[in-house]
């Protein structure tokens, strides 16, 4: 099962960077989209493994800790759908 979460966050982590390319822009408007797509990201990722530690601390087993994993993971798909539908392609400049 944490093999799993392994795949899933290095897929998830893929999916993002095209995601940033794929939506368009020049190289300005995709530099700044994943400056800010990385700092939020990373500021928040990096809270996971302390909050999954404390949580494995207090309940003695693994399980609610992977429950809180599989909830993220769902937050971060129906957030990454939410974000591609909504965001406005633009073009690339030749």
């Amino acid at each position: 099962m944490l093999a799993g979460g392994g795949v899933a966050q290095g897929g998830g982590l893929t999916i993002v960077f095209i995601m940033i390319v794929g939506l368009g822009g020049g190289q300005r408007v995709i530099a700044g989209r994943s400056g800010v797509t990385q700092a939020i990201g990373y500021a928040i990722a990096a809270t996971g493994p302390t909050v999954v530690g404390a949580l494995h601390e207090q309940t003695g087993n693994w399980v609610a800790s992977l429950y809180v994993v599989l909830v993220a993971v769902l937050v971060f798909g129906v957030a990454g759908g939410f974000v591609a539908r909504h965001l406005e392609r633009v073009p690339a400049r030749q």
